[in-house]
């Protein structure tokens, strides 16, 4: 996961001086930015005037926090800490998470996030066939009598009722649904 950081003195005064970081291994600094960082001048007498630094861009997964991260250089090394635990295939998860609860990502949040995960569906029917089916006792019903009621159910319109009671967010076409607290 890497955040390209920036001095803003520096692009205030028309150049562009900063280096990619492998977040959270490397901590940027205003000292790094400018070594790592091809410098248009010698900032060691005037650095005080060069202290603030930035987040200009995000690769990799942090790229799912841009919104959370915004231009926060110890935001993105937090973010960048609390994804290092976590399974990569869950990344995603998680940021759609943040930005459903609008809290900041952290690792209680990550925690909470996994507790409340109900899972991923195709769709609002597949979930309401499988969580509404659960909640009416479906499974238990013999087989001829799901037959001849199947017809009869709307099972989308089960599913939309509900993720009335869910916090959920698509990511690509599948559907994550997770209980609110």
């Amino acid at each position: 996961m890497q955040a390209w950081v920036g001095c803003w003195a520096c692009y205030n005064e028309g150049f562009l001086v900063g280096a990619w970081f492998d977040l959270p291994d490397q901590t940027p600094s205003i000292e790094l930015v400018h070594q790592l960082g091809v410098d248009h001048g010698d900032h060691r007498d005037d650095l005080e005037l060069h202290e603030e630094i930035g987040v200009f861009d995000l690769d990799g997964d942090l790229g799912h926090f841009s919104d959370a991260i915004g231009e926060s250089v110890v935001t993105a090394v937090e973010v960048a800490r609390v994804l290092d635990d976590m399974e990569p295939d869950q990344r995603a998860v998680f940021a759609a998470y943040v930005k459903a609860v609008g809290e900041p990502a952290s690792a209680e949040l990550a925690a909470q996030c996994e507790g409340n995960y109900i899972g991923a569906f195709a769709s609002v029917r597949a979930f309401g066939m499988e969580h509404g089916a659960d909640l009416l006792g479906w499974h238990e019903l013999p087989g001829h009598v799901q037959e001849v009621l199947d017809p009869y159910i709307d099972w989308e319109e089960v599913g939309e009722n509900d993720l009335l009671d869910y916090e959920s967010a698509r990511i690509g076409r599948t559907l994550h649904v997770w209980h609110l607290e």
